[in-house]
C-alpha cells in the first residue's frame, strides 16, 4: 500500500527529543515491514538512519503573520499532493499526522482517497491558554477559523488512530464523526541489553522531559530534597533541556542537593534507555501528561513509574502493582509513596517486573499488526 503522509509531525526524527516525531517515526518504520510505502512532508526532518520505504521531505514555511503559518503550511502540502496526483503519482491512502487541533486548520485534500488521521493524544488540560486577542486582527481571525478546519478534518476522516481508550470513547460518542476509531498506543521496544542491566547501588530516580513549567521540574528537586532530609541515600538524574535549566541548577545548589542531582541535558534516546535501565524509579511530576512515552520506556526496563494520577498514564498504570499514582501533587505526596519502595527492595523489584510486563502489549510487532489490519480493512471495504 502506498500512503501519502500529510504532515508527519512538526519534527520527524529518530533521535531528537521530540516525542511526537519519535512516535510517528516508529509507526512508519514498523509498518514498512508490512509492505507499506510512505511519502510526504514534515516541518523538519532529522534522521540518523534512513528507512527504506519512507520518504519524508522537510517543508519550511515563512509567514508574515505567525498566526497564519499553519494555514499556509497545510495549504502548501495540499497543493503539492494535488500536483503529484495530477502528474500521475498513485496513492492508496492519505494520512494526516501531527500537529493536530488548531495546528491543522485546513482539511487535507484526498482526491477521493480514504483519509487516516492520528495518532491523537490527550491534551494538556492544565496548560495555560493564550489570551484571546481583544481586537479584530489576524490572530483573532486565525483562532476562530482554525478549530473549524480541524473539525472538518475529523469529519472527513475514514480512520482515526488514538492512543488511549478514553479518546476512543469520546470520538465514538460524537455523532458528527463517522470514522472508525482504533486504539494505537505508542510503540515501546527496549534495547535488548537494557533488559538485563543492573540497577545502581544507590537508589536512583530518573526524570525525563522538557525543563518547562508544565512538567513541574522544580517539584522533582523538592522530592529529592525531602528524601535527603529524611535520611535517604538517593540520586536523581534529570534528562532534558529547556528554559528552566539555569534556574534548576541554582535551585539545587541553593538547597544543598547538587551532589544528589545530575543534569544530563538533551541526550540521544539510546542513552536515555541506558539511564532508565539502571534506575529504580521513573519519576514524572507533570500533571495531565497527554501520554507519557518516557514513562512507558522506563517501565519497559523495570523502573517503577511514580507519577501524578492524571493524563494518559492512568490508563496503563495500576496503582500499587505496576506503578504508583500519586493523589497529592506535592513533594510530601510523592515522598510518601516513594519511601516504601526505598525501604523494601522486594517491593520495587516486584512492581518493576509488573511494570515491564505491562509494556509487552506496546511492542512494535503487536501495535503494527493491529494498525496494518485497520489500514487493509480501510482500502478493501
Amino acid at each position: 500500500m502506498r500512503i501519502f503522509v500529510h504532515s508527519a509531525t512538526e519534527c520527524f526524527t529518530d533521535y531528537k527529543p521530540h516525542g511526537e516525531g519519535l512516535i510517528f517515526n516508529d509507526y512508519l518504520n514498523a509498518l514498512v515491514d508490512h509492505g507499506h510505502v510512505f511519502e510526504g512532508y514534515a516541518g523538519e526532518v532529522h534522521l540518523n538512519c534512513k528507512i527504506d520505504g519512507v520518504t519524508i521531505h522537510p517543508l519550511s514555511i515563512n509567514c508574515i503573520f505567525r498566526s497564519f503559518r499553519y494555514f499556509k503550511y497545510n495549504r502548501a502540502i495540499n497543493r503539492l499532493f494535488m500536483k503529484q496526483v495530477a502528474e500521475g503519482e498513485r496513492y492508496d491512502v492519505v494520512w494526516r499526522g501531527n500537529p493536530m487541533g488548531e495546528m491543522c486548520p485546513v482539511a487535507p485534500e484526498t482526491s477521493g482517497l480514504p483519509l487516516v488521521v492520528g495518532p491523537l493524544y490527550l491534551s494538556w488540560s492544565s496548560k495555560p491558554q493564550s489570551s484571546t486577542p481583544s481586537k479584530l486582527g489576524p490572530s483573532l481571525i486565525a483562532k476562530r477559523l482554525a478549530p473549524l478546519g480541524w473539525m472538518k478534518t475529523l469529519q472527513k476522516a475514514d480512520l482515526i488512530f488514538v492512543t488511549t481508550a478514553s479518546l476512543k470513547e469520546g470520538l465514538d460518542r460524537d455523532p458528527a464523526i463517522q470514522a472508525t476509531v482504533a486504539i494505537s498506543p505508542v510503540m515501546i521496544d527496549p534495547p535488548s541489553h537494557c533488559l538485563s542491566q543492573p540497577k545502581r547501588p544507590i537508589f536512583q530516580l530518573t526524570w525525563i522531559g522538557r525543563l518547562e513549567d508544565e512538567k513541574h521540574p522544580f517539584l522533582a528537586l523538592d522530592v529529592v530534597r525531602e528524601l535527603v532530609n529524611q535520611g535517604c541515600s538517593v540520586t536523581l538524574n534529570m534528562i532534558g533541556d529547556g528554559v528552566l535549566r539555569d534556574g534548576l541548577h541554582r535551585y539545587a545548589a541553593e538547597h544543598g542537593i547538587s551532589e544528589q542531582v545530575e543534569f544530563s541535558g538533551s541526550i540521544p534516546n539510546s542513552k536515555v534507555w541506558d539511564i532508565a535501565a539502571e534506575s529504580h524509579v521513573l519519576l514524572s511530576t507533570a500533571r495531565d501528561e497527554p501520554y507519557g512515552r518516557a514513562i512507558l520506556e522506563g517501565m519497559a526496563v523495570g523502573a517503577v513509574p511514580v507519577v501524578d494520577r492524571s493524563g494518559g498514564a492512568v490508563e496503563f498504570i495500576t496503582d500499587g502493582k505496576s506503578g504508583v499514582l500519586c493523589d497529592e501533587h506535592s513533594a510530601q505526596g510523592y515522598v510518601k509513596r516513594i519511601l516504601p519502595l526505598i525501604s523494601s527492595p522486594e517491593l520495587w523489584q516486584k512492581m518493576g517486573e509488573q511494570a515491564r510486563e505491562v509494556t509487552h502489549q506496546f511492542s512494535s510487532q503487536v501495535v503494527a499488526a493491529s494498525m496494518h489490519s485497520h489500514l487493509m480493512a480501510l482500502v478493501n471495504r
